[in-house]
């Protein structure tokens, strides 16, 4: 049986508000996502579904549950374990794409290496593997004021992978770009995905979210059981609180 990647038992989170008292955005969430999973957690804001993609990714920790992240409990580890657990196994994609401007795809895409241990041509042919991986060998020497949005985002992704990670953490991926570009993003992650990365997008939006492989919706800090998209099918199996299962049609993958 596949392992879960990610295992979260009764999530609680709590933020003080000056005035208003504590408000809660994260109610006991239990949630798993097995390994080579592509998972969407779709949800609008103020769902908590920003305060759970920073706990997933070790950003943030939770008040009360407890985290399991590629077999490790990592709840309780210090701010320097959650570190070194963060840089080794997750790899982060986001909305902006956070590049440098005065540096070359391939060099935005080093940075990660930097303070490693590893030789500079090591890194350098690392960075070359992961553009290629992203269909990006022709753009290797170019700045980022050089490439479009979906170029610029696919450098994005290709840091993300540099270190191997267990897990690709993506919030809003394809915000900043046009229907296009957002297209062809989601198809890069579903082709990772494929080659066996587990992949975990944070999505306000509903179309974009259905082609993941499965859904779960998050509000008012509780999540969904979910729902299990099955590729190629008009129908999908959505899962009651009771965990009775029903299919519903209409749906596409």
């Amino acid at each position: 049986m596949t392992r879960p990647m990610i295992k979260l038992t009764g999530i609680s989170k709590s933020y003080h508000r000056p005035g208003e008292g504590e408000l809660q955005v994260l109610k006991e969430v239990d949630f798993e996502v097995a390994e080579g999973e592509f998972v969407a957690i779709l949800g609008p804001s103020g769902s908590g579904k920003s305060t759970l993609m920073n706990i997933l990714g070790l950003l943030d920790t939770a008040d009360s549950g407890e985290y399991e992240l590629a077999g490790r409990n990592v709840s309780g580890m210090s701010a320097a374990e959650l570190a070194k657990t963060r840089n080794s196994t997750i790899g982060f994609v986001f909305q902006q794409f956070h590049l440098l401007p005065r540096t070359t795809a391939t060099e935005n895409v080093e940075l990660p290496l930097v303070y490693s241990h590893g030789q500079p041509g090591d890194a350098r042919k690392r960075a070359i593997d992961a553009l290629c991986r992203v269909g990006l060998e022709e753009r290797l020497t170019h700045f980022s004021g050089e490439l479009s949005g979906g170029q610029q985002q696919r450098v994005a992704i290709a840091r993300a992978l540099i270190n191997n990670p267990a897990i690709i953490l993506a919030d809003e991926p394809t915000g900043n770009l046009d229907q296009v570009a957002g297209g062809q993003i989601m198809n890069l992650f579903r082709e990772l995905n494929q080659a066996g990365s587990t992949i975990l997008l944070i999505t306000h939006d509903e179309q974009l979210a259905k082609k993941a492989g499965r859904m779960v919706t998050i509000n008012d800090g509780c999540l969904s059981a979910g729902n299990q998209l099955r590729a190629g099918r008009d129908v999908y199996v959505q899962h009651d609180a009771a965990g009775a299962s029903e299919p519903q049609s209409g749906v596409s993958a």
